[in-house]
């Protein structure tokens, strides 16, 4: 998986992202520079799962019998497969403070894929 980002929060994305709530003015603080730095979408890692997968059927008595296998993420990797921007911090001021704080209370949110899955069928054609 390459060029993966998560996705942004529409909200932040307006121009009330640089407008102070309290009295309707730009913030004096904000500066296209930094805001593009707060605003810039998060690319994900690229990731290479190993996996293996294998089969086998029989003819037995006019009757066939198979069995398939798989191992998924057979090297177990823990990896990002996608995620969002939160909205709670939809202005410059509480963004960049949040970011700036060095551990952001209200940073993306991701979502992970599983670790090594196994499977295993048996079919049986009558």
């Amino acid at each position: 998986m390459t060029d993966n980002y998560i996705d942004v929060s529409p909200i932040s994305r307006t121009s009330q992202f640089y407008i102070n709530p309290v009295n309707g003015f730009p913030f004096s603080e904000a500066t296209s520079e930094r805001g593009n730095e707060l605003l810039k979408q998060e690319k994900l890692n690229p990731i290479t799962l190993l996996n293996f997968s294998g089969g086998k059927s029989w003819r037995v008595h006019k009757k066939y019998i198979g069995l398939f296998a798989s191992v998924n993420n057979a090297l177990n990797l823990m990896y990002k497969t996608g995620g969002f921007e939160q909205a709670r911090n939809a202005n410059f001021r509480a963004l960049n403070q949040d970011v700036s704080s060095g551990t952001p209370s209200f940073g993306p949110k991701y979502y992970y894929g599983y670790g090594r899955t196994y499977f295993l069928n048996l079919t049986l054609g009558l």
